[in-house]
């Protein structure tokens, strides 16, 4: 009778243990079903909100050119020698660059001698004016140095700030610029009144011999242009060759009007022209005052303006340049030396807000910011972030607020 008993209960524990069995069993493929039912985080790529210096450029290309060029032509009608410079050449002033055989005058009648003499009027009226311009510039460039001198001892007594020390020294380094420009203008009219005078005693000598007219160069420049590669008959005023300065370059980059109004002269610009020139300065010398039209790549009429940038970096830094090359610019319309800045692509609008996610806790949680300036990739953050926020990069069109997310 026990021995009965005990199998019974053998058999009872046994079953009850195969049901404990099946329930933990179930258990686990219920737990197991719901982990892998759960989402995955969505891998998201993060960055850190910094205090960081920003600078909010234009981006634009532009080109070198010289700033003085001197397009030398023929000063008669008459048969022009095969020239022999080549681009890239160095003429002196005073230099032969060009020899003319002049055709045979035609009868001379008084209209021709008016306009003759008329033209050497006009070219001494032309060189007085310009040595007027010198005498001006020189006056100008004597004041700005004064001037500059005074700002360096107020400025070294602290009773003036850098800035106004910088524009003072910038002011008298572009007038004396204005006068060796206003020079080389002098001795171009110079030579344009010498080759007027020659014309006049060609057409006031008919049937005497023909003597070969000599052009020469009105100053020490490069050729950067032979416009008349071989000989031939020219005619009177057809451009032959083209002359500047390639040590006194300058950038010219065209903006949108609208872009404009955010420069002022004396504005940082730095430039990359590839190559081993490296990375370049330059400083805003002028934005002109006269806008020009110019259609876009998509036919859009746009109101441009010239805008002229100096070389502020020494010219064995540049020298390689010459005159048209492209160069990238980016003009510094306003600098912050210590603000709050995430990347641009860490922002998305919502609602016409801007908000960026932050991760907080492993999730992306949503947070309206406001925004200022911006350059560089980076954007100022004026409201709505601390510094050391992790924000979400490129977020997904899809992310929600509380989603949790791992960075990659």
């Amino acid at each position: 009778m026990a021995k009965d008993t005990k199998k019974a209960a053998g058999r009872a524990n046994a079953k009850w243990a195969r049901r404990v069995v099946m329930v933990v069993a179930a258990g686990g493929l219920v737990a197991a079903g719901v982990l892998l039912a759960r989402p995955k985080p969505t891998s998201v790529e993060a960055a850190r909100s910094v205090e960081a210096r920003l600078e909010a450029t234009l981006d634009e290309e532009g080109r070198t050119r010289v700033r003085d060029r001197y397009v030398i032509s023929s000063t008669v009608t008459g048969n022009v020698r095969r020239p022999e410079l080549h681009p890239g050449d160095l003429v002196e002033a005073g230099a032969v660059v060009a020899r003319i055989l002049p055709a045979d005058p035609a009868p001379l009648d008084a209209r021709s001698r008016t306009d003759a003499e008329g033209r050497v009027r006009m070219a001494d009226a032309a060189l007085r004016q310009a040595r007027s311009v010198v005498d001006r510039a020189r006056d100008a460039a004597e004041f700005a140095r004064t001037e500059a001198e005074r700002v360096r001892r107020l400025a070294a007594s602290g009773a003036l700030p850098e800035r106004d020390l910088v524009q003072a020294v910038f002011l008298e380094h572009s007038r004396a610029d204005e006068v060796a420009s206003a020079q080389f203008a002098a001795r171009g009219a110079a030579y344009e009144l010498d080759n007027a005078r020659a014309l006049l005693s060609r057409v006031t000598n008919v049937g005497t011999a023909r003597d070969e007219i000599t052009l020469r160069s009105p100053v020490r420049a490069r050729v950067l242009r032979v416009l008349q590669p071989s000989g031939g008959v020219v005619t009177a005023g057809t451009p032959l060759l083209e002359l500047g300065d390639t040590e006194a370059l300058e950038v010219v980059v065209d903006l949108l009007t609208a872009d404009a109004l955010q420069v002022v002269a004396g504005a940082l610009v730095h430039l990359e022209a590839g190559g081993s020139t490296g990375p370049l300065e330059g400083q805003v010398r002028l934005v002109e005052p006269s806008a020009f039209t110019r259609v876009s790549a998509l036919g859009v009429e746009e109101q441009r303006v010239n805008v002229l940038i100096d070389l502020r970096d020494p010219p064995e830094r540049w020298r390689s340049l010459g005159d048209g090359w492209r160069v990238e610019a980016r003009i510094v319309a306003w600098e912050g030396a210590r603000v709050l800045t995430v990347p641009l692509g860490s922002l998305f609008r919502r609602g016409g807000v801007w908000c960026v996610f932050v991760i907080e806790e492993g999730r992306a949680r949503r947070r309206d910011v406001t925004i200022g300036h911006q350059g560089g990739g980076a954007v100022e953050i004026t409201r709505g972030l601390r510094a050391g926020a992790r924000v979400i990069v490129h977020p997904p069109d899809r992310l929600e607020d509380g989603e949790a997310v791992a960075p990659e």
